[in-house]
C-alpha cells in the first residue's frame, strides 16, 4: 500500500515496484519443477514448435480480439500466455514450463514480422475491394 504523505511521483514508483514483484513471484513459483512427460500431457502442455502457437495469439492480438482487448502491450500478453501454463521446453529427462521472459522475448521476435504480415493483407485485400468494386453480381433465381 501506498503511504498517505507520499508524493504522486513516490506513490506511482511503489505500484511500480509492486507489480514487478508479484510478477516475480509468480516466476519463482513454478521455476524449479521438471515434470514427466504424462503429466504434460494432463496438463494439456505444448511442446516443440511454439512459434505456431505465439503467432496465433499476436495475430488475434493486433487484429484486436474479443478476448485481448484488456491487453495493451506485448508484456501483457506474454504474462497472459505464461499464467496459461502451456508452453513447456524439454529439459532433463522432464519438461519444465516456459519461463515470462523467455515468451516476452520470442514474442517481441515474433511481432514485427506478424505486424508487416498483416499489413500486407489489409492492403491486398484493400486492393481487391478496389478492383472488384465496380463488378456487378448476377442473381441466380433457383
Amino acid at each position: 500500500m501506498v503511504s498517505k504523505n507520499s508524493s504522486p511521483k513516490g506513490a506511482k514508483r511503489q505500484t511500480k515496484m509492486i507489480e514487478k514483484m508479484s510478477k516475480k513471484r509468480i516466476q519463482r513459483h513454478y521455476n524449479d519443477e521438471i515434470i514427466s512427460e504424462e503429466e504434460l500431457e494432463n496438463r494439456g502442455g505444448i511442446i516443440g514448435n511454439k512459434v505456431e502457437y505465439l503467432n496465433l495469439h499476436l495475430k488475434k492480438f493486433f487484429e484486436k480480439h474479443l478476448y485481448y482487448h484488456h491487453l495493451k502491450t506485448l508484456s501483457d500478453l506474454a504474462l497472459y500466455i505464461y499464467r496459461e501454463k502451456k508452453l513447456y521446453y524439454s529439459k532433463h529427462n522432464g519438461f519444465k514450463l516456459m519461463e515470462y521472459s523467455s515468451i516476452l522475448t520470442e514474442l517481441s521476435t515474433l511481432s514485427k514480422s506478424e505486424q508487416k504480415l498483416l499489413k500486407e493483407q489489409k492492403e491486398e485485400s484493400r486492393m481487391n475491394t478496389q478492383k472488384y468494386k465496380n463488378r456487378k453480381r448476377k442473381k441466380i433465381i433457383a
